[in-house]
């Protein structure tokens, strides 16, 4: 995909009428959807176009410049990620992670609801004791891991417990739900409208949506905010939300300045992180500093015999939240295979 990034060129291979080779350099000025437009020094004549090859890395994401802003703040001592008590239970086997004295000053939610999954299915035992732990207030369940095998019903799980606490009585309570793809995302919500919820919204990129990915939100397509479609006020905003207090999007996302008037109308309290095995765990930094205030508690789902974190083929040491032994200890096992 071509972007209009200063380090990036466009490599032209044409044939001139009189079938010589001609190479020529151009840059991309302009990029909506599938159409790039590309300035071209002395334009291309009489020549036919063989191929276009970008060279040259894109400019970082988002989420990448503020990873790096996060770690050179660790660095030069002026971001204290110790303070995070997120960030320690995930990367540090402390014996007091449980204590109340770790939790100081972090959000608490106000109660535990009560299991609520409407329609004919039923939970077996360990989706049901995954949506009671993902629905519990204890400090002890701040952060939890739940994994299982293909089928096992991990979708399900999520589909539970936003059904139980959109159910329950605390009508102040978010949640947001997050993955590392946009398809994933996308495969959640129609999830949500499979058990007959439909109060969410998508938030998903314009460069992800447009031209190229409108076919995979046909079922969903009322409940999809695309980024430049973002109200930059607060009436706006809200009367786009239309009172959801359901919220997908992608990791990506989280780091978009755009959705600030979001988290503002709908905190990110609780967050649910959907195959939690393809995302590399540095790629939380971001988002645990950035809502820091307002968070209350993170659940990772995932099958970590499945695919690595993205990236990990090129660099075998990145690992995801799964290969935290001291995290996958205390994760909850999803063991029974879906009819």
């Amino acid at each position: 995909m071509m972007r209009t990034a200063a380090n990036q060129f466009v490599r032209i291979d044409a044939v001139r009428p009189d079938g010589t080779a001609t190479v020529t350099r151009g840059r991309t000025q302009h990029v909506q959807g599938k159409t790039s437009r590309l300035s071209i020094p002395g334009g291309l004549g009489n020549t036919k176009i063989r191929s276009l090859q970008t060279i040259g890395k894109e400019r970082p994401t988002c989420a990448e410049s503020l990873r790096t802003h996060c770690m050179l703040g660790a660095l030069q001592k002026t971001m204290k990620l110790s303070e995070n008590p997120f960030i320690n239970v995930m990367w540090f086997p402390i014996e007091n992670h449980k204590s109340e004295a770790l939790w100081t000053g972090t959000p608490r939610l106000s109660r535990t609801p009560s299991v609520s999954f409407p329609g004919d299915r039923k939970l077996n035992a360990s989706q049901l004791k995954a949506v009671k732990t993902s629905l519990s207030r204890e400090d002890s369940d701040r952060v939890i891991l739940i994994h299982g095998p293909p089928g096992t019903g991990k979708t399900t799980v999520i589909a539970a417990t936003v059904t139980s606490v959109m159910s329950s009585s605390d009508d102040k309570r978010t949640l947001w739900l997050v993955a590392q793809s946009n398809v994933a995302v996308k495969n959640i919500a129609e999830k949500l409208a499979s058990v007959d919820f439909v109060d969410f919204k998508v938030l998903v990129s314009k460069d992800f949506h447009l031209d190229w990915h409108e076919h995979l939100y046909h079922k969903i397509e009322h409940n999809v905010l695309r980024s430049d479609d973002f109200s930059e006020d607060l009436v706006g905003a809200d009367r786009q939300l239309l009172k959801s207090r359901v919220i997908l999007c992608t990791l990506g996302m989280l780091s978009n300045d755009k959705i600030r008037i979001f988290t503002h109308i709908v905190p990110i309290q609780t967050v649910i992180f959907d195959e939690a095995s393809q995302i590399e765990i540095g790629d939380y930094l971001p988002m645990l500093i950035r809502f820091r205030p307002t968070l209350h508690k993170l659940i990772f789902i995932g099958d970590n015999k499945q695919l690595a974190p993205y990236g990990s083929s090129d660099i075998p040491t990145l690992h995801s939240i799964f290969e935290k032994c001291h995290m996958l200890k205390q994760a909850v096992f999803l063991d029974t295979q879906c009819q």
